[in-house]
């Protein structure tokens, strides 16, 4: 079994805190919507538009990043990005300018201040949308074949720390600090993370590979003459595109209502001592538990990558995700119980990450990695963005549990593109 040397690992760790990062500001806004439908009184689906916004922040950019990654130094351009998904939280502390006047749109009245917080976490959502067009890229250009498996697993694995941490420093927040402090708090780290993750790229190779057209002149130079055959390209791309975006959408739901569900179904509070524990920090730890146990079956699952084939890593995982999801939405759970299930949930879940990269990596040219990842996140964030909208009407009518059993569902439907990927229409080269 071939290991990370010394400086692979340190890269690893580099480039992983990036989607790490990247996830930690995605992940901080579910906690609050509780706190934000005491305060408005506004329902689900509404509520829900906020991550949408977020979400169609991230699928605007992703394509026009992936072009730029593709054509100029991703040194500078991927701590921009951060610098500006922090800065779109402290916009938030501008929300109480914009009193308590309604604005109605297609006969629906909105709070004005909601709508700028809308336009805040469009922000945020735009500049989280340069990491997978310029980290996967960033990945290829320094990693050995043989461990990128390995590297795609420590990839995904941070990105689930990062989901786990955001809701933990939120909860720990909410004990300690007023809501401007916290927004205060968030720009300055994003733009405190931007500054050592410029400094620390300059070790490494950061420029994109030339295009087929640009190597020499007897290369075709049209589109579909530089595009590999379409069993090779294509049709796997739009395979693993179907998947993901349907697995997608079930995890933004999850991640959407995932607090709020706990919160109505279970609302634990608990003593420590003089420290009173509320539903909403509860609810929020439970999160965290569910994303950190994620982040940790990624490293196993980048084992399993570099040794077995990833589509049936994927097929395994998929299954064992809407079972535990069905579990999850159907039965009422004790305190520990419910730390279990979450658990699995999470394990067989976000564990499918490292196999899904895996297979986009073998896909894809390298020279077009950058756009490639950015036209499928494009349309990956567009889906993603109808979810909370979607399970908060569910739930609105009825019940979060019933949203929750559809998502179930809705993950068994992402078996039939991996099954496409064994088919005689797609000609992979895989273990």
């Amino acid at each position: 079994m071939t290991k990370l040397n010394k400086e692979e690992f340190r890269f690893a760790i580099l480039i992983s805190s990036v989607h790490g990062m990247q996830h930690f500001f995605l992940r901080l806004l579910p906690p609050l919507i509780p706190l934000i439908a005491i305060q408005t009184g506004l329902p689900l689906w509404k509520l829900g538009l906020l991550i949408t916004s977020q979400y169609a922040g991230s699928a605007i950019g992703q394509a026009p990043a992936g072009i730029i990654s593709d054509k100029y130094d991703r040194r500078l351009f991927l701590p921009c990005g951060l610098a500006l998904a922090g800065l779109g939280y402290a916009l938030l502390l501008f929300t109480p300018l914009f009193g308590e006047s309604d604005l109605s749109i297609l006969g629906e009245p909105f709070p004005i201040k909601f709508l700028f917080m809308a336009f805040a976490l469009f922000i945020n959502g735009i500049g989280m949308s340069v990491v997978h067009p310029t980290g996967y890229p960033i990945i290829s250009r320094n990693v050995r074949a043989e461990v990128k498996g390995k590297f795609y697993g420590m990839w995904g694995s941070a990105s689930k720390l990062g989901d786990a941490i955001g809701p933990a420093v939120l909860g720990l927040f909410f004990l300690f600090f007023v809501w401007t402090d916290i927004l205060v708090l968030l720009g300055l780290i994003g733009i405190f993370y931007a500054i050592i993750l410029y400094i620390g790229l300059g070790n490494y190779d950061t420029t994109p590979l030339l295009t087929p057209s640009t190597k020499n002149s007897s290369e075709p130079s049209t589109l579909s003459d530089s595009l590999p055959p379409r069993r090779k390209y294509l049709y796997p791309l739009l395979a693993v595109f179907t998947f993901f975006t349907i697995y997608s959408f079930v995890a933004t739901g999850v991640m959407a209502f995932l607090p709020e569900f706990i919160i109505r179904e279970y609302s634990y509070t608990l003593t420590v001592g003089s420290l009173l524990i509320t539903p909403e920090s509860t609810a929020s730890f439970y999160l965290a538990a569910l994303l950190f146990i994620g982040g940790l079956a990624q490293l196993l699952t980048g084992e399993l990558v570099d040794r077995y084939d990833a589509r049936k890593v994927i097929a395994i995982f998929v299954i064992f995700s809407s079972f535990f999801i069905t579990v999850f939405s159907i039965l009422s759970l004790s305190p520990l119980l419910l730390f279990l299930i979450l658990g699995a949930m999470g394990i067989s879940f976000w564990g499918i990450s490292p196999a899904r990269d895996s297979l986009l990596s073998t896909i894809t040219p390298p020279e077009r990695e950058g756009r490639t990842f950015g036209y499928l996140w494009t349309g990956i964030f567009i889906f993603s963005a109808f979810s909370p909208i979607i399970i908060g009407y569910v739930g609105d009518d009825l019940g979060l549990r019933f949203g929750f059993g559809i998502l179930s569902l809705i993950t068994l439907l992402s078996l039939i593109p991996i099954l496409f990927l064994f088919s005689r229409y797609s000609d992979l080269s895989l273990k």
